[in-house]
């Protein structure tokens, strides 16, 4: 939703409707990179529905490897995205897709890179097992002790605030 004004505790603002689209870390990665026309495998947790379905179809249109990704009886996960006039977004999860288990097949997966997308405190082990035979590119946060071995770290400025 893109917003005609910054958003303000408390406010009542007006905004558009920008639609319904493939998003996500994980996802808007595993697109650009397919499209850049590299082999992507996306690990990822989908529900069992719909929006899940469709989700599917796409990313594999968009030449996504979708074989590895998780179907849960959970809603997908989707968002509301706020933009504000500056081009600042804020993320409202609306429902969450969560897989309890970790990914251990991410280590038997031949890859030269591996991005990572996850609020998960508990990935620390498994990425630095990974990152013995590929680059590993973690994205912030969790910003805490030991939870992100990896060759590159993305973070925004927001990420690192206090």
């Amino acid at each position: 939703m893109r917003l005609a004004e910054p958003l303000q505790p408390g406010a009542h603002l007006n905004g558009v409707l920008a639609g319904f689209r493939l998003g996500g870390g994980g996802a808007n990665t595993a697109v650009a990179l397919a499209a850049a026309g590299h082999t992507v495998i996306l690990l990822a947790a989908v529900g069992r529905d719909a929006m899940g379905d469709a989700l599917l179809v796409e990313l594999a249109a968009a030449g996504v490897e979708t074989r590895w990704i998780t179907r849960l009886d959970q809603p997908t996960t989707h968002s509301l995205i706020l933009i504000d006039p500056m081009g600042e977004r804020t993320v409202v999860n609306v429902a969450r897709c969560e897989d309890e288990a970790l990914p251990e097949q991410l280590l038997a997966i031949p890859a030269e890179a591996v991005y990572v997308r996850s609020r998960r405190c508990d990935l620390g082990p498994l990425l630095a097992a990974k990152a013995s035979s590929a680059w590993v590119v973690a994205h912030l946060p969790p910003l805490e002790t030991n939870v992100r071995p990896a060759h590159i770290l993305v973070a925004s400025a927001s990420d690192l605030e206090p």
